[in-house]
This record gives C-alpha cells, sequence and structure tokens, in this order.
C-alpha cells in the first residue's frame, strides 16, 4: 500500500529542487531503498537542484 498520490510527490518536485535541494521519488516497497540511496544505488526518479 502506498501512502500520498502520485500527484503531491510530483508537486514537491516542482518546488524542493527550486529551494536548493535534490529530491528522490524512490518505491518505498524497495529493501533499504534510503541506505541504497545514499551509497549512490540509481533508485527511484532524482530531481536536481536548478543552478
Amino acid at each position: 500500500m502506498t501512502i500520498g498520490g502520485m500527484y503531491t510527490k510530483v508537486a514537491a518536485a516542482k518546488i524542493v529542487p527550486a529551494s536548493n535541494i535534490p529530491m528522490v521519488i524512490a518505491p518505498g516497497s524497495e529493501l533499504d531503498v534510503l541506505r541504497r540511496i545514499i551509497v549512490g544505488d540509481r533508485i527511484g526518479t532524482v530531481f536536481s537542484t536548478k543552478t
């Protein structure tokens, strides 16, 4: 089961990088997803900051 819709995630993806904060939308069902993102695994969708 997921919490929060895709609309909310996309809305956040428009706001967060504009605040110079990178963001990743990744599947919460993946094992150790946060650790994997931190160590550099290519999982989910990355929204980069604007330069």
